[in-house]
């Protein structure tokens, strides 16, 4: 599998998959609002920032999360796929 790094914000997490809070390439400036839900299948690695967790109102929901910084290995084909691939870089 090919990867590339996603910065994100981990907002939740169920049994398949996490459901991010995209940043733009090399920031953690979050670029959206709506879940990009990865499967855990699709990731490869996964670190966590020492940055601070941030509050985050997303798109259609009425509570605030509290996401956790990651950068995300995922798979490249992936995310061409859910057309999130201008949030990656290598």
């Amino acid at each position: 599998m090919t990867y590339a790094w996603i910065n994100c914000y981990v907002v939740a997490e169920k049994e398949l998959a996490y459901g991010v809070a995209p940043c733009a390439a090399n920031t953690f400036d979050v670029a959206s609002n709506k879940f990009l839900w990865v499967p855990k299948s699709k990731v490869a690695l996964v670190r966590e920032s020492d940055l601070k967790s941030k509050e985050i109102q997303m798109h259609n929901e009425s509570v605030v999360r509290v996401g956790i910084p990651s950068s995300l290995g995922i798979d490249t084909d992936f995310l061409a796929k859910v057309k999130a691939d201008q949030y990656a870089f290598v």
